[in-house]
């Protein structure tokens, strides 16, 4: 469902070296989230199955998890 597009040029070492200090400081929930729907491809309902909770809070652990993540890499880009 949530998956990585394949077309886009991969991102330079130090934006992926961002990218992974970020998730690193999400709370364990969000980061789990992230990792269930877009690294292993599940569904919200998949993954809200595994962790026994409801579809809404899988969609709300990673809609909070992207907005941190949007949040910190744009700050992160000024200061450069």
């Amino acid at each position: 469902m949530a998956a990585i597009p394949m077309n886009r040029p991969p991102a330079p070492p130090s934006k992926l070296r961002a990218m992974v200090e970020s998730i690193a400081r999400l709370p364990p929930v969000q980061a789990e989230a992230l990792r269930m729907i877009y690294e292993e491809g599940m569904t919200f309902s998949e993954a809200s199955e595994r962790l026994g909770t409801t579809q809404v809070c899988m969609r709300l652990r990673s809609h909070r998890a992207c907005k941190t993540l949007r949040a910190e890499l744009d700050a992160d880009a000024l200061r450069r």
